[in-house]
């Protein structure tokens, strides 16, 4: 990792605002994409996604009463989708995917 003049970015930062950049010129494509996919696993549940400025490519947002199973897998679709979406690359989860009342998981690429 290098870091750039002045030392406060580094390359690495640089390359995750790009896929940032990505995610949220194509967030409408991404989002049908994903609710289709949650559709057709049975998953009948609201989705969230964002582009965070710091710390993530994107973190998504589940309801209250989604089960841990369902949201598992709903995340899972999330990755994939927004994996491929950035070069065919998974992401991994940044945080435990906790079945709390508004859970997030902060995903990044691998």
């Amino acid at each position: 990792m290098s870091v750039t003049q002045g030392g406060s970015r580094t390359s690495v930062d640089d390359r995750i605002e790009a896929k940032r950049q990505i995610i949220r010129e194509s967030l409408p494509e991404i989002k049908a994409e994903i609710e289709d996919a949650i559709r057709t696993e049975n998953l009948h549940v609201p989705v969230g996604i964002s582009v965070p400025s710091r710390y993530s490519v994107v973190t998504v947002r589940r309801p209250p009463n989604m089960t841990s199973k369902e949201w598992s897998r709903m995340s899972a679709i999330v990755s994939q989708i927004v994996g491929r979406k950035l070069g065919g690359k998974g992401l991994r989860s940044g945080r435990p995917l906790a079945n709390s009342q508004m859970g997030t998981a902060r995903l990044a690429q691998e």
